[in-house]
């Protein structure tokens, strides 16, 4: 595994987050982009600092000569190398098979071994006003229009209309050698994409992957980049990754990660309890008293709080891997594994790309509320079509509400403002389900012999889509709902996790 430098996991109320142990140079940053722009000495680079996310600082660059602006993305290493290098594998394949608006990349370095001393993508810098900020302004014309052309990309990600799907197997974009693909199983890209020997690999391959570069063969899922196989230590976990060749295989792995941090938090607390009883064994006194620090911490409670937090932690731990061995226990009668038939090894199950993260925020719009872009692309992979053609798209999921509200049934109590944010909530609401009514219209009109066929398997698709939820959530705060979930459904019920 490669190093993790300069990347540090805090434990914060609302989880781990990632945390820089310092921040990218800016002298770095344009000494790069100078080198990969072929910027010359006595021209201008403005390299300036534009927004941040979760994994990423971004930088604009600007320069005599150039596009308006270019996007210089740095990342820490949070899954080093390939991260980074499936990320650009997909950017490219999108703006390459489909019509899907996309920004280009122009150079990478999947490696920290530059100048900057963290991975990075130079890409171009879209103009254009994130949807949310927009949205109030649409008319509904406009967003019913905005999401009907949300609907025809997912259609195209996800292969539909495609005498073969785009690809066979769970796992994300990468560009693969012989050697890969033999290790995949024989899988590979079935996209209609020109031989790569023709292709020009980008600015960055070329530099920092010249080795490698006579040996690309094809795009195709490999190894999963998904925030359950790398946040915190998981990504040092001994667990499958992929590529997988079955949903079941997928969500398989995805409770053992959960098996093996429980586990793992369990031995922790036991060692420590281990090691506190050693030490009042062997600290007290003649007459039997402990030692006067060890008094004086149980009367200022520190002693008290330490051990009701640790017993809040076994607690969780212990009902989180309750939760998983039930979702284990379900999964084959609602996945059932792969077999295989006459000697031969099972073929890897259709899948087609997926982006999870379809927030209003990573659709940039114009003025005239048309899509100029969608972005994020991170962590985007090949997914199964139940759940690229069965979720819904985020900016979508919001609680139903088929009712209009009307404005003057809103009042705002002692001018806080309450009654006006409560009627806002439920204009989103009303608007996002009248609008779901439209999504599922397009892809019907899309795909209108597969909607019949998932129509007649719309039970298969609704415990499928619920299982997937309760797996996310079995260690999270939504446990109790995932375990009740669990057990209805074990009894045979058909029920929602958010009903449950």
């Amino acid at each position: 595994m490669a190093t993790q430098q300069d990347l540090q996991w805090e434990e914060t109320l609302f989880g781990l987050v990632p945390r820089w142990k310092r921040d990218p140079s800016i002298a770095a940053v344009e000494t790069v982009c100078r080198r990969q722009l072929n910027i010359p000495p006595q021209d201008p680079c403005i390299v300036s600092f534009h927004a941040s996310g979760t994994f990423n600082k971004l930088y604009t660059v600007q320069s005599t000569g150039l596009a308006p602006l270019l996007l210089m993305r740095v990342t820490l290493p949070v899954y080093p190398r390939r991260k980074t290098r499936c990320e650009v594998t997909t950017l490219r394949w999108v703006r390459e098979n489909t019509s899907v608006p996309v920004p280009e990349v122009f150079a990478f370095d999947e490696s920290s071994d530059n100048e900057i001393g963290f991975e990075w993508i130079l890409m171009e810098f879209v103009q254009g006003v994130s949807a949310d900020k927009l949205w109030p302004c649409l008319s509904m014309v406009q967003k019913a229009a905005f999401t009907e052309q949300i609907a025809g990309f997912v259609a195209e990600l996800s292969g539909l209309g495609r005498s073969e799907p785009w690809f066979r197997g769970i796992g994300t974009l990468d560009v693969l050698r012989d050697s890969d693909i033999k290790n995949n199983g024989g899988q590979a890209d079935h996209a209609d994409k020109k031989s790569s020997d023709n292709d020009d690999p980008g600015v960055g391959q070329k530099e920092v992957d010249q080795n490698r570069n006579a040996e690309y063969k094809v795009v195709a899922p490999s190894v999963l980049v998904a925030h359950e196989f790398f946040f915190g230590d998981h990504v040092n976990y001994d667990i499958p990754r992929g590529l997988f060749h079955s949903s079941h295989d997928w969500l398989a792995a995805m409770l053992k990660i959960v098996l093996v941090e429980q586990n793992a938090i369990l031995e922790r607390l036991n060692d420590k309890k281990g090691d506190i009883t050693d030490v009042k064994a062997g600290t007290k006194d003649d007459e039997g008293g402990s030692k006067e620090d060890e008094q004086d911490n149980r009367e200022d409670g520190k002693g008290n709080k330490e051990n009701d937090s640790e017993d809040d932690e076994r607690e969780d731990a212990e009902s989180a891997l309750h939760i998983a061995n039930l979702l284990l226990a379900l999964l084959p009668k609602i996945l059932p594994p792969q077999t295989s038939s006459g000697g031969s090894e099972p073929e890897s199950e259709p899948t087609g790309i997926y982006h999870q993260d379809l927030h209003l925020h990573n659709i940039l719009l114009n003025e005239q509320g048309e899509i100029r872009a969608v972005i994020d692309w991170e962590c985007v992979s090949a997914m199964p079509l139940w759940i690229s053609l069965g979720m819904v798209p985020k900016f979508l999921d919001e609680p139903a509400l088929e009712e209009e509200p009307q404005r003057d049934k809103y009042t705002d109590i002692d001018n806080t403002g309450e009654g006006n944010q409560l009627y806002d909530e439920h204009v989103m609401q009303y608007e996002m389900t009248q609008l779901r009514k439209v999504y599922g219209r397009k892809l019907a009109e899309l795909w209108p012999g597969g909607l019949v066929a998932k129509k007649a398997d719309e039970s298969k698709w609704f415990a499928r889509i619920n299982l997937y939820k309760a797996v996310l959530n079995c260690d999270g705060f939504w446990g109790v709902a995932a375990r009740k979930w669990a057990i209805r459904t074990e009894r045979g019920e058909i029920v929602s996790m958010e009903d449950a």
